[in-house]
């Protein structure tokens, strides 16, 4: 599996903009037709034990519409700046229903598994680990 941790901060119940540059295991950069689903499921990390997460409730094993997240080019705006190459996956999670950065000072994990159309290809796995102010 191929897996990539991206850091980011929140405002207590906001959302935000993730980004990230989706490549398969051979750092390629994917295309949309390489893709044929991505699900993301959101924890809050527990400050004593970090290897111990609490579910968020409306935010697990969600399934996203790949084209309205993924790019079949790399996009390079001033949203972009990790480097100069850009990204091509953009989610913003839905917070309308089911909240999602509730508690202030607190870790969240969101993570996020792509299955390739490909059968012999490996499955990537994107996390967001969001610190709350």
């Amino acid at each position: 599996m191929i897996a990539r941790i991206y850091y980011g901060t929140a405002f207590p119940d906001h959302s935000v903009v993730l980004l990230a540059r989706v490549v398969g295991e051979y750092s390629e950069v994917l295309k949309r037709k390489e893709l044929s689903s991505c699900t993301y499921s959101a924890s809050l990390i527990d400050p004593v034990f970090p290897d111990r997460a609490t579910p968020i409730e409306g935010h697990q094993d969600v399934q996203l519409d790949l084209d309205a997240v993924f790019f079949n080019a790399l996009q390079n705006d001033n949203s972009w700046t990790l480097d100069a190459d850009g990204y091509n996956f953009r989610h913003i999670p839905d917070i309308s229903e089911f909240p999602l950065f509730s508690h202030s000072r607190r870790l969240y994990k969101l993570d996020y598994t792509f299955t390739p159309t490909e059968e012999n290809r490996l499955p990537i796995r994107i996390q967001f680990h969001i610190l709350t102010y």
